[in-house]
């Protein structure tokens, strides 16, 4: 204790990385008309006519946006109004749209809720919606092992090696790609440290605090490689908070989707998950065009029998 000074003050961010401790279900209660909290064991997301109340009541609208100068304020109105409901990743969207365009703002709306968002697990989703510049200020202010998904580990880094989180998962990326492929961390010019030199000495760099920052890309889907080991993924799923219990089940359907691809021989390049959006799409397009071709058809065979009688 003598090492801490008597004097001075001490300047912290203080940002809320809290979980459910249960399981979540949407939107309604458990009964249409019940009035009573969904069963044990169980949160409830904000319902839409909710979520339009509270927009309303904190005066949000995306016809009227909040200014990056006026945020300070609105912001904590948001963060007090919040801690009432839970919210998933598609709300925080629209929470977005309510605010300027400015990536600092847009940085700050999404720490700010980021302890009420129940579908973690899509934070990816998010974070490609906004600039790097706000990429980089949410991990770096919530810490990566809080905010990734190591499912979908897909991003542009900038990791500064004085803090352990960020070490952690600069190691689990390195190791993940000695599994999946060599080229799948992509250094970017202006690194402050070579990825060469940390090869052979994961468990120094682990343990030993360095000033540099490096800045890399892990590869997507089918950018360098469609070989993806998801045993490998699953497992590095305990070191984050993702991870944590409980585990909501919704959390692996890109694995399941990625499998479906693979079996309709659709797999590309990109996040699965639009990849997948746009095979439905393809999908249900073509069964209308079946249905459609089916229904002429047989308004042709009907015709074509209703002539012959009158013959």
């Amino acid at each position: 204790m003598k090492n801490i000074p008597t004097a001075g003050s001490i300047d912290f961010d203080y940002v809320s990385i809290t979980r459910p401790s249960a399981t979540w279900i949407d939107g309604e209660l458990d009964s249409p008309d019940s009035t009573s909290p969904p069963s044990s064991g169980s949160i409830r997301v904000i319902s839409e006519d909710e979520f339009f109340h509270f927009q309303d009541m904190l005066r949000l609208s995306s016809r009227k946006k909040v200014s990056a100068a006026g945020a300070l304020f609105v912001l904590l109105d948001l963060q007090l109004a919040a801690t009432k409901h839970y919210f998933t990743v598609d709300h925080i969207h629209l929470l977005l749209e309510t605010f300027e365009d400015e990536w600092q703002v847009q940085s700050r709306v999404v720490i700010c809720m980021f302890s009420r968002i129940v579908d973690l697990y899509r934070i990816d989703v998010l974070l490609r919606s906004l600039e790097l510049k706000a990429q980089h200020e949410i991990m770096h202010r919530l810490g990566c092992l809080n905010v990734i998904n190591p499912l979908k580990i897909s991003f542009d880094y900038s990791l500064c090696l004085k803090y352990l989180d960020n070490r952690i998962v600069l190691i689990s990326m390195m190791e993940l790609a000695s599994i999946e492929s060599a080229d799948q961390i992509i250094e970017e010019s202006n690194t402050e440290l070579p990825i060469q030199t940390i090869y052979g000495a994961y468990t120094r760099t682990l343990n030993e605090s360095r000033p540099e920052t490096m800045k890399f890309q892990y590869a997507d889907f089918g950018k360098r490689t469609k070989n993806v080991s998801w045993p490998a993924r699953r497992d590095l799923l305990r070191k984050f908070l993702v991870g944590s219990h409980p585990v909501d089940e919704r959390l692996y359907s890109v694995i399941n989707q990625y499998k479906e691809l693979e079996a309709a021989g659709r797999l590309t390049e990109g996040p699965i998950d639009l990849q997948y959006n746009s095979f439905l799409k393809d999908a249900k397009s073509g069964a209308s065009r079946v249905k459609t071709n089916t229904k002429a058809m047989i308004d042709s065979m009907r015709s074509n029998a209703s002539n012959l009688i009158r013959k």
